[in-house]
């Protein structure tokens, strides 16, 4: 996976450190140097190198380079994001700090990566922006096209667990229920409504209950996630 890198030490306070006669003080600032990914390469068929413009908000942890973007965990080595082959358009902020969102469009190409910061877990690939449960303990996007353009092309589901992330639902091959899928709303932490073809006169309706055995269902709009 191109997103996923390596990572070296981003201070060399630390190494300065190592002549210092108090070994707490060396423990204390290797403890907190920054960590930087090691940088992805620019192809040639990546298109023009851009510089991603961080957020205020999130430089205290996201630093970004042409082709890498790094994100510091809460503990451990850092997520390292490889943005060589597209630009980024949407930085976003979920669960607090704890979850970064980072969305990435290319030539005939998108994606969109979710970063959990209190985890070493890889980013989870969404295809675009996710949308939340009413609690916020749950995650969903769908992102299926006949072109079959972005990264992730399913639909799924995750359970946000205090020390993990947890995939609850991934369905795939679904153009045959319709096309342009949408995520209209979450009734409620257990129901999402869908909808493919919004701008026909007819659009279809789909509801995803989240049970033990959860089922994609083909309904009537009135009746999406009713009861």
């Amino acid at each position: 996976m191109r997103q996923v890198g390596s990572f070296v030490l981003g201070s060399l306070c630390v190494l300065a450190a190592c002549d210092r006669a108090d070994g707490e003080a060396v423990a204390a600032e290797a403890a907190t140097a920054r960590q930087i990914c090691y940088q992805f390469p620019q192809n040639e068929d990546d298109g023009t190198p851009t510089l991603p413009d961080v957020p205020r908000e999130l430089a205290a942890f996201v630093e970004a380079s042409t082709t890498t973007i790094t994100i510091q965990r809460e503990s451990g080595p850092p997520a390292c994001i490889d943005v060589a082959y597209g630009e980024v358009d949407a930085w976003n902020q979920f669960v607090g700090d704890r979850l970064i969102g980072v969305g990435i469009r290319g030539h005939e190409y998108n994606s969109y990566l979710v970063v959990d910061r209190r985890t070493a877990a890889d980013p989870i690939e969404t295809g675009v922006t996710p949308r939340f449960s009413p609690s916020g303990r749950r995650f969903a996007s769908v992102d299926v096209s006949e072109a079959a353009f972005g990264a992730f092309e399913a639909l799924g589901v995750w359970e946000v667990n205090e020390d993990s992330i947890r995939n609850l639902v991934r369905i795939e091959d679904l153009l045959e229920r319709g096309y342009d899928w949408r995520l209209v709303r979450w009734a409620s932490d257990d129901c999402i409504v869908f909808a493919t073809g919004l701008e026909l006169e007819t659009p279809k309706f789909h509801e995803l209950r989240l049970t033990e055995r959860p089922a994609l269902r083909d309904v009537a709009e009135a009746a999406a996630c009713d009861g």
